[in-house]
């Protein structure tokens, strides 16, 4: 019988971390694209924050786990069937003394990590995986689709927000953090809104590309303007009888 050897590595930088686990997250693409499209997104860093951990877990030389935390939070991603991996991604932050402010994963693999790294969660926010395979026709109201512009920036951190709040992320970010991620938004080309009459009535933004995947996120309609500019006939019969 021959002998089982699994380690955990840690990569100096996500380049590094994807020529090693990049096959093994593209085996479930859907689930792990926040995993991935934020590795694809700093691969170009050639230096070493000592603040961020990409680590693999790898079985007689084949990634079985892999880990990243860049701002607090461990992202987890495991091989089908080759759950053995889970422990020895909660030992690395264990061994490193590592203290971890919450976990994502899938609906099993997240809570047996932390169940082995000794936390109970305070709250947990379950999310569904949606892959958009068929367009059917679709209803546009009256106005037009355009990039985000600089002018627009203090409305929009403001709607980041309100979005984070409704949706239940936490935590919300500040007026700051907000103000960065628009500002980042824009520059990139990648926050797009409608305008309807002169005024911006919704907002949506390409969050991450993966090889075959774009993510799309930050769709949000304050609630003060989702009658006054229905986006759906559904949506306007909803509204008349709210009236």
């Amino acid at each position: 019988m021959s002998e089982i050897n699994i380690a955990w590595k840690r990569h100096p930088n996500a380049a590094d971390f994807l020529k090693e686990v990049q096959p093994l997250l593209e085996e479930n693409e859907l689930d792990n694209n926040m995993m991935l499209g934020l590795c694809l997104g700093m691969r170009s860093e050639e230096f070493i924050n000592e603040d961020h951990h990409f680590i693999s877990v790898s079985q007689n030389g084949i990634p079985i786990a892999a880990t990243v935390n860049t701002i607090g939070k461990a992202l987890i991603a495991v091989k089908k069937g080759e759950e053995i991996g889970i422990p020895y991604l909660a030992d690395y932050y264990l061994a490193q003394n590592i203290s971890l402010k919450g976990v994502f994963g899938d609906k099993k693999t997240a809570p047996e990590f932390s169940a082995l790294y000794g936390k109970t969660p305070i709250d947990s926010c379950f999310m569904l995986s949606h892959r958009l395979k068929t367009l059917q026709k679709l209803y546009l109201p009256k106005g037009f689709g355009t990039f985000a512009k600089a002018a627009d920036r203090e409305l929009l951190a403001n709607w980041v927000i309100l979005f984070e709040e409704e949706v239940g992320i936490y935590p919300v970010k500040t007026k700051e953090q907000a103000f960065s991620l628009i500002d980042k938004f824009i520059s990139e080309k990648k926050l797009y809104v409608w305008i309807h009459e002169g005024q911006i009535v919704s907002c949506a933004a390409e969050m991450r590309q993966t090889p075959n995947i774009g993510i799309v996120g930050l769709v949000y309609t304050p609630i003060s303007l989702l009658c006054l500019y229905p986006t759906s006939p559904d949506r306007r019969a909803s509204c008349r009888e709210r009236v």
